[in-house]
């Protein structure tokens, strides 16, 4: 995969490979809160949950305006 941070790669390559690493992070925090689900601390899971809602909910609203 390319880096987002190689100045030599043209920008729609780099704009893509940032948009690859940035939906990885949601993934993520969706894994670590069922993670916290299955151990029984439902409070770390709540706030990870709220936290994706809040970013996924953030990019949407930033995509359609």
């Amino acid at each position: 995969m390319a880096d987002h941070t190689d100045v030599s790669l043209p920008p729609e390559d780099r704009v893509r490979a940032l948009t690859k690493k940035g939906s990885s992070v949601g993934v993520e925090m969706i894994r670590m809160a069922n993670t916290y689900t299955e151990e029984g601390s439902a409070e770390h899971a709540f706030v990870l949950y709220n936290k994706y809602i809040t970013v996924t909910h953030g990019v949407k609203q930033t995509y359609s305006q």
